[in-house]
């Protein structure tokens, strides 16, 4: 094998790799935008029960006047 195709070959292997580590990157990525907009959806859920409680308690406090 000429030093020019073994050179070739090594290039071919570490672009694959490069390659590998993307995907796997991506992976990472989309799985972390996930979790955010779970973490946001929760965290609205959590507001929007918040508001709910905090408006039933001024209604609350208001037919006890």
């Amino acid at each position: 094998m000429s030093s020019d195709s073994q050179e070739a070959n090594r290039q071919d292997q570490e672009l694959e790799q490069q390659r590998l580590q993307i995907a796997a990157l991506q992976k990472q990525v989309t799985i972390q935008n996930i979790e955010l907009i779970l973490s946001r959806a929760s965290n609205d859920q959590m507001r929007s029960q918040i508001a709910g409680q905090d408006a039933g308690q001024v209604e609350t406090m208001k037919t006890e006047q």
